[in-house]
This record gives C-alpha cells, structure tokens and sequence, in this order.
C-alpha cells in the first residue's frame, strides 16, 4: 500500500469504508486556505480526509482554425462537424477519450445537457447521493441524443482509447473538437495549436443540466499515517502557496489553494473559464455507491457507442443500480 494517494473525491466512501486512509491533521487556518467547495467535497462524515489540489470539470476544445465560431448547441456543434466533413478538412468530430472501459465522466454533461439525470436532486437543484429513475422519459432520450452522437454513419463524437490518442489527434489537426478536462492545457499549449476552450453545450431547448465536477486530491493512506516523513508531506509541504505555485507551472489548471487560484485566474483566460464551470458543476458524491454507479455506467457508454437501443439500455442501467451494494468493493489499486 502507498503511503499518500492523489484522485478524486468519489474514491472517499470506499477508501473510509475498507479502511485504507485516515484523516490528515489540518489547521483551522489551513483548512481555510482552500476554497470551501473544495473542502466540503473531502468531507466525508463530518471529517475532513483529504488535502485539495486541482478542481476540474469536461471542457470542449475548438480549434479555432478549423471552427471560428463558438457553438452554443449540440445542433449547431453537429453542423459544424457536418460542413467540415462535407468540406473534405476532416473526417473526425469530437475525440472523445472512452477506452475499452469507457468514460462516464466525459459522457455525464452530455446526457445532463440532453435533459437526463442519473441523480435525485434536493430542492436547490445540488445532486443527492440516490439513484434517479434511470428509465425516466427524460432519461432515455438523452441515451438515445449520446447513441446518435456516436453513430458510425452521422455521429459526431469519435471515441479514442484514451486521453493521450484523443489529445493526438486534436493538436495534429484530424479532429476538430476534444472533450477533456483542463489538466490537458499544458500538453496543448506546448504543442502551439491554435484552440479555444468552452462548456459542452447542451440540446436546444429548456434550460439544460450541468456537467459533474471533481476535486483532485492527496490522501493519506493508514500505512502513511505511520510514517512521520508521509505525514508531514501531505499535512505541511502539500499545503505551501511555493509548491501549489509549482504544481500550477509544470500544469496549469485550476488549484483548489485559494492564494494560488486567485494569482491564475488574474492572467490565464482557459484557468479562469474553467474555474467558472467548476463553481456551477455538479459535484460528485463521495459515497461507496459511486464504484457501482461508474461501473454500470461504463457498460451503458460502451452498449450506446455499438449501437444498442437506448430503452433496453437504460432497463439494464437501472437493473444494475437498484442491485448497487451498500459497501463497494475495495478499489482496484488495493487488490
């Protein structure tokens, strides 16, 4: 077992619950140092498990050689793609990452922006940790909107199998657009292509659902816990604005260190809209249904990619979270 993890908030119920990571001992001060959002997702029953470091979200890279113009619907995004298909400049759309396993992350605006919802919601609108009706109206036609995306023949997404093949072949001119999220900024800017970046737009229509967000962050594990050197790195050095500073060098992204952030948001455009789609995302739960929750996911964005009727998706879908454990099964890392 390593002594200090770094991933996202949804891994906490499961890493609590098999016991595998202990709460770091932070300050008031330092605690307050974070952006509070960042803070309240590394909570988890009532304490705080883990240091933040990047907040993030899926973005729409366009490169604005090939496309000038911001689209603000999936409509117009799948025209766009269209006249550029027509035009012989690619033959690509979208290089979406999914891989053998899939990508829900990348997948969830999409099926929230076509008006469907994999969560309960409280009365402010913030996603609930319960399963949604699954098989819903709403539901199955933003399965149906995902599969048409995808569709050999007019879809516009083109699955990569992964992040690095989905870069490639946006900053190599073959794909027009990529979904990512803003850790790719770097890679993009060194490669000198001329982008912008954006939201994932949504389906024309009534007002739309936004994309799921993360918390990036350091855990300390219960072997790190015994070490005194693991200790004092994630409670003392993980925490100091000069290495924030320097992880924000070698990546530029928005960091949950509120001094950092606000030193980004002053000059970097992309860290600032990114940083904006944050604040208005959903945030991911943290609980241990979540190993469930993308594990069936997974198997609906690889079903919908090959074809397969949204309806009969969706009734497998929701077969599988209503049979979700109450514990998850330790993480794959662990086994």
């Amino acid at each position: 077992m390593p002594h200090v993890l770094l991933g996202p908030q949804d891994w906490i119920g499961c890493l609590v619950e098999h016991d595998l990571i202990v709460p770091p001992d932070l300050s008031a001060d330092v605690i307050a140092s974070f952006l509070p959002r960042s803070i309240s997702a590394v909570t988890f029953d009532g304490k705080v498990y883990g240091v933040p470091y990047a907040v993030d979200t899926p973005l729409l890279f366009r490169n604005t050689r090939l496309v000038p113009d911001e689209p603000t619907t999936i409509e117009e995004l799948t025209s766009q793609v269209a006249q550029l298909r027509r035009s012989g400049a690619t033959r690509c759309g979208v290089a979406l990452p999914v891989g053998p396993e899939g990508e829900p992350f990348l997948m969830y605006p999409f099926l929230t922006g076509a008006g469907g919802d994999t969560f309960l919601r409280d009365g402010s609108g913030r996603v609930r940790p319960e399963f949604s009706d699954v098989e819903s109206r709403a539901m199955v036609a933003a399965l149906e909107c995902f599969r048409s995306l995808t569709s050999a023949q007019h879809g516009i997404l083109t699955p990569a199998r992964d992040v690095f093949e989905a870069i490639k072949m946006f900053v190599s001119g073959r794909a027009p657009y990529l979904v990512t999220c803003a850790f790719a900024l770097a890679d993009l800017r060194r490669s000198g292509i001329e982008y912008a970046v954006g939201p994932i737009p949504p389906a024309s229509g009534p007002a739309r659902g936004p994309a799921f967000v993360s918390v990036e962050s350091f855990f300390l594990t219960r072997r790190g816990a015994e070490n005194p050197i693991a200790r004092d790195w994630i409670e003392c050095y993980l925490t100091r604005k000069d290495v924030a500073d320097a992880h924000y060098r070698s990546q530029p992204r928005p960091l949950a260190l509120k001094s950092q952030l606000a030193a980004a948001l002053a000059h970097d455009d992309d860290v600032r809209l990114a940083y904006e789609l944050w604040k208005t995302g959903d945030l991911m739960p943290s609980g241990v249904q979540m190993v469930d929750y993308w594990r069936h996911l997974r198997v609906a964005e690889n079903e919908l990619i090959a074809g397969g009727s949204a309806p009969a998706v969706a009734r497998r879908l929701a077969r599988g979270l209503a049979g979700a454990p109450a514990t998850g099964a330790a993480p794959r890392l662990f086994c």
